[in-house]
């Protein structure tokens, strides 16, 4: 348990970003309806949260309590992390695009309807950058401990009894 304290930091940021994402996920739904781009990142929001709520079940069931966890459990956690995988390489990619070309960023802001300070907006993708790449790291590693604990996911399948 003591190597896995880097993983449950990891996993405290995650969750951090995860409500975070709940939050503002609120009033995208509106937005959704009216545009499918919109619609498309907010679906891509949900799999990010609905990842980090699955790999904590899995962390506390399979690591912490040393039970046995089921195979639609383990399917929803690796679905949501395709999910969250898409969502971060997205950010990362935009991320990188903006802080390498910074007149893009400006240009941005200028044409925002609210003054917002061009650093300020610089801070907000540093840390969308640091999020995403913590969120792939964490996805990373959610799929070592799954195959490393494979033995305890089992079958939730009912079984027929008549």
């Amino acid at each position: 348990m003591k190597g896995m304290i880097v993983y449950r930091i990891l996993s405290f940021f995650v969750n951090l970003f995860a409500v975070l994402l709940a939050v503002s996920l609120l009033p995208v739904i509106s937005m959704a309806l009216a545009s499918p781009p919109v619609a498309m990142m907010a679906f891509l929001m949900v799999g990010v949260i609905l990842y980090a709520w699955y790999s904590n079940v899995f962390f506390s069931i399979v690591i912490i309590r040393k039970e046995q966890f089921t195979r639609r459990k383990k399917d929803w956690l690796v679905v949501n992390s395709f999910l969250a995988i898409v969502y971060s390489f997205l950010y990362t990619f935009v991320c990188i695009v903006v802080i390498t070309h910074p007149d893009i960023l400006r240009t941005t802001v200028n044409q925002l309807p609210v003054k917002v300070s061009t650093r300020f907006m610089e801070n907000v993708v540093i840390t969308m950058l640091s999020f995403s790449t913590i969120l792939l790291v964490h996805i990373f590693w959610t799929y070592y401990l799954i195959r490393k604990n494979k033995d305890s996911i089992i079958d939730d399948t009912p079984t027929d009894t008549e």
